[in-house]
């Protein structure tokens, strides 16, 4: 288990006791948080809504339980539950932050970048304030989703023999192509990752097993693969030595439902887990052209 993980344990831990002495003690939205950051969502949620019912005008549990509606992508839900906290203890720049990225997820990009942009002029250098303004100008230059039609000649059935050759072809075997562009954040570099064929998930972890910056599915937590992945590298790290075969570089790992590949950086670790078809031959190309173009 890495450090971070255990003192995930350590502090629920904390609080269970804490809050076994006394069930009334507001320690309940510390621990839901805790458990939500763990992966658990269903615990977090069900502790975070007993103890609302006992302390319903404790604000920092309102934010805990939006934190876990955006989880469970239930936008409405948290952006109530955020309302509600800004009414009893005012505007956060945390719960400002929040709202903005709940506005994304409901497609209000106008507002959610308003909001975002002004955070980032007042206050200090943010990378989830990044983040969410590039996903805002993103959204906002994506292609609508249903575009007037036009009449069209229905093409031929292919059967799925070819459909299937035309895919491996145009996927496993054609190197993916690679540009010139300089990455200035971690968001874009996840961005160019996460759009390669076959890559279902990309983040970067530093040192402290903590996530700097994901692309992930709402299936995936990033806080439970981060430890994860600490400690896979740990273990290897600790052992290359007694076999001297050097620093480690690159670590790949392959189950029958996933391929799971790990780099080591200069001071931070960067993750890929790919559907088993991927063709590594050309991932390995663009991830070593972009780490070549890394600006920072």
């Amino acid at each position: 288990m890495s450090s971070t993980a255990f003192q995930l344990e350590e502090r629920i831990e904390k609080c269970r006791r804490i809050l076994d002495d006394n069930p009334r003690s507001q320690i309940f939205a510390a621990l839901g948080e805790a458990y939500r950051k763990k992966g658990d969502l269903e615990r977090a949620y069900l502790i975070t809504k007993q103890g609302l019912e006992i302390h319903p005008e404790y604000g920092p549990a309102h934010v805990v339980m939006a934190k876990i509606y955006i989880e469970k992508r239930l936008y409405q839900e948290a952006e109530k539950e955020l309302e509600q906290a800004v009414r009893l203890d005012g505007k956060t720049r945390a719960t400002e932050k929040l709202l903005a990225e709940v506005w994304l997820k409901k497609g209000e990009l106008d507002r959610a970048q308003e909001t975002l942009l002004r955070l980032r002029e007042n206050g200090p250098p943010d990378e989830g304030i990044s983040t969410l303004l590039n996903l805002a100008k993103n959204l906002k230059e994506r292609p609508l989703v249903n575009p007037p039609q036009r009449v069209v000649q229905p093409a031929p059935l292919l059967n799925l023999a070819n459909r299937f050759a035309a895919l491996e072809e145009s996927q496993f075997d054609r190197p993916a192509p690679v540009s010139d562009e300089d990455y200035h954040s971690w968001a874009s570099v996840l961005d160019a990752l996460k759009s390669f064929p076959l890559v279902q998930g990309a983040l970067v972890i530093g040192l402290d097993g903590l996530v700097v910056e994901n692309r992930t599915s709402g299936q995936t937590n990033p806080d439970l693969i981060g430890p994860l992945c600490l400690s896979i590298v740990e273990t290897v790290s600790q052992n290359l030595p007694r076999i001297d075969f050097g620093k480690l570089g690159q670590l790949l790992i392959e189950t029958a439902t996933v391929k799971i590949w790990i780099w080591s950086l200069k001071a931070h670790y960067l993750m890929l887990w790919t559907n088993p078809d991927v063709n590594l031959g050309s991932l390995k190309m663009r991830i070593s052209h972009i780490s070549e173009q890394i600006a920072f």
